[in-house]
């Protein structure tokens, strides 16, 4: 009882030096210089100081000091506070703190930051040093340990800064870690380390209070920093050495949000470096920008606190998702690699679109710009090479396995050169190291498929010649090994389709960025002409078809309503077109048919001029002429079925 006691006097103590100290700190960040000022990628109107992660690391210290104080740490099993393992983490934090702000004084570059978030991470890994070589319940070599955790210590340390965009976020989400973490040391055989967590959880809390909107100081680099490094480092020294399930989920229980978000930042730049390569533009991958999760948010009309609040929430999902195997037993691992994979479809789905528009343009850059054919054929050929190794590999250990078949050394390099052999050979013939694969057809896969399928017959006969019979281990060897190998073969060939077209539907269903202003346009016309439409899509530049984001087909054929045409969905007909306009908010429409049924201009017009839309005409092959002057598009009549075209 005196134990629960002495916490509960610690944790508000903590709480109130938290308090002053945050109190404090922003009188003195005038005298400091540490204010951050309103500018183009800041969403604050007014000077803030940036001195909160000052102010909680100070409590912090006190907290620790409090804890051993009373001797609580000494009372319960702790493996942050092993030994001197604690001061050497404290250490690192105060490396740490002290560059962040400096950084948020004088703008350090980022390889001093790097170098400073690397020292911190090795003073960690020394004091560990009875853990040396022990990865999630593995054993593996020293080096790699060290290289996996310092690359872990970074990553979030640089996630919790990234996302350090907005009133409270950066804050709560490290609190919501920080209590996951603390849980999970609770019910563990570390509860020395939930008070840890403890303090440094109520050090947050009384931040918060503070920092959320409208918030009175911000956390400054140090702050942001600090609070991935500690939550890097307690996850890992409490769970993810020793745990492998917890280990594996560990990403996604203490920084679900900030790790996705990073991820995005960097694919979206990427992707942007890719696409204006050699325009004289070249984006910094670690430049910044405001398309974070964060901004995304605020850009759909939502307030900073409730864009906190839902981001919250999504930790907090990701969290429970992550904690179901750890608490509840390992049988219950597939339902949260279930709940991942959905988690990851639909924040795909909904969440990068910007990722995909600009994956799209990078695509296309990579299409348009020349490359040495020599260069990719000797790719392809490497590539295929290691793929019908893998697959003849395989299928000859799983048909020994199920078929009780052994072979010695000698006819096992005989029979995986000539799979290999007569592979590649029919892949030589089937042209697949010359096609161009990001534009190929279905006759292009088809021709490559025939010739890959004889290369692999012609590799049997040669075989049963060499048993001197037609075995059927063979013959299963052969199939099971192209199966495997073609599935391996395809992945290069299909990718740069699959993401282009993904691309295409992404940028143009929806409104590409938060800062375009795009008109939301039907598709009249689901035939042939409106699936060319599409395609061309993917042939233009996104800035072509830039003012325009269309949210689906309508066409006369009533049949067709509930149809998808390359991701686009046939919503119904013109008998629809009222309350398709007003559910979808159309403001334009865009007829892709050269010859319409009789009366459906003039219909079509009426409908227009009565809900205000826009009608534009699309003629394939005509080139840049009309108002648009962009991508064919011919006449645009503001209603009415006399409308006078403009030039």
């Amino acid at each position: 009882m005196e134990s629960y006691f002495l916490i509960i006097v610690v944790l508000l103590a903590t709480c109130v030096v938290a308090d002053l100290m945050v109190r404090l700190m922003i009188r003195l960040a005038p005298v400091l210089g540490l204010m951050d000022l309103p500018g183009e990628r800041r969403i604050h109107t007014k000077a803030v100081p940036r001195v909160g992660g000052v102010a909680v690391f100070l409590a912090l210290l006190a907290g620790i000091g409090m804890l051993c104080g009373v001797g609580l740490l000494g009372r319960f099993p702790s493996f942050l506070a092993a030994g001197d393992q604690l001061w050497w983490l404290l250490a690192g934090a105060l490396v740490l703190v002290v560059t962040g702000v400096v950084d948020d004084r004088h703008d350090l570059s980022a390889w001093w930051k790097l170098g400073a978030e690397v020292l911190a991470a090795t003073l960690v890994f020394v004091s560990t040093q009875r853990d040396f070589g022990g990865f999630m319940g593995f054993q593996v070599p020293w080096w790699v340990d060290y290289g996996i955790f310092v690359i872990w210590v970074v990553a979030l340390v640089n996630a919790f800064n990234l996302i350090d965009g907005m009133d409270g976020l950066c804050g709560g989400l490290g609190f919501i870690a920080t209590g996951i973490l603390g849980l999970l040391s609770l019910v563990g055989p570390s509860k020395g380390d939930a008070l840890i967590l403890a303090v440094m959880g109520i050090a947050l809390l009384a931040f918060l209070r503070f920092n959320f909107h409208p918030a009175k100081v911000f956390l400054g680099d140090a702050g942001s920093m600090l609070i991935g490094y500690l939550i890097a480092t307690a996850g890992t020294l409490t769970v993810g050495r020793r745990a492998v399930v917890a280990g594996v989920l560990l990403p996604l229980l203490v920084a679900g949000v900030p790790l996705f978000d990073v991820m995005l930042a960097i694919w979206r730049r990427s992707a942007r470096k890719l696409a204006y390569e050699g325009e004289g533009r070249v984006p910094r991958i670690f430049g910044a920008d405001k398309d974070h999760l964060h901004h995304r948010l605020l850009s759909k009309g939502f307030g900073q606190r409730q864009v906190a609040l839902l981001i919250y929430g999504i930790a907090l999902l990701l969290s429970l998702i992550a904690l179901l195997p750890v608490l509840a037993g390992t049988s219950y691992l597939a339902f949260s690699i279930l709940g991942m994979i959905v988690t990851g479809l639909l924040g795909l789905r909904f969440i990068a679109r910007i990722e995909l528009v600009e994956s799209r343009e990078g695509m296309r850059a990579i299409l348009f710009r020349p490359m040495k054919s020599g260069v990719v054929a000797i790719g392809y050929f490497f590539y295929d090479m290691a793929m019908l190794v893998a697959g003849v590999w395989f299928a000859m250990w799983l048909v020994g396995r199920v078929g009780a078949w052994g072979l010695p050394l000698r006819l096992q390099v005989v029979m995986i050169s000539t799979f290999v052999a007569c592979g590649l050979l029919g892949l030589r013939f089937g042209g697949a190291h010359s096609r161009h694969w990001a534009r190929a057809g279905v006759a292009d896969f088809v021709s490559w498929a025939g010739w890959l399928g004889c290369g692999l017959l012609l590799s049997f006969g040669f075989l049963s010649v060499f048993f001197h019979d037609i075995s059927y281990r063979v013959a299963l060897t052969h199939l099971v090994g192209a199966g495997v190998a073609t599935i391996g073969l395809l992945v290069p060939r299909c990718f740069g389709i699959v993401l282009r077209e993904s691309a295409v539907v992404a940028g143009h269903r929806r409104h590409p960025s938060s800062d375009r202003m795009t008109k939301r346009t039907l598709l009249y016309g689901a035939g042939n002409l409106g699936e060319l439409f599409v395609f061309s899509l993917g042939i233009h530049k996104g800035a072509d078809w830039a003012e325009f984001s269309f949210v689906g087909f309508i066409d006369d054929k009533k049949e067709l309503k509930g149809r998808v045409i390359r991701g686009f969905p046939v919503l119904g007909s013109l008998d629809e077109f009222k309350e398709l306009v007003v559910r979808h908010r159309v403001e334009a429409v865009l007829v892709t048919m050269t010859e319409l049924p009789a009366g459906a201009m003039g219909r079509l017009s009426e409908l227009a001029d009565a809900a205000g839309v826009e009608i534009y005409e699309w003629k394939a092959g005509l080139g840049v002429i009309g108002r648009a002057m962009k991508s064919g598009v011919v006449a645009v009549r503001s209603g009415g079925a006399n409308g006078a075209a403009e030039d």
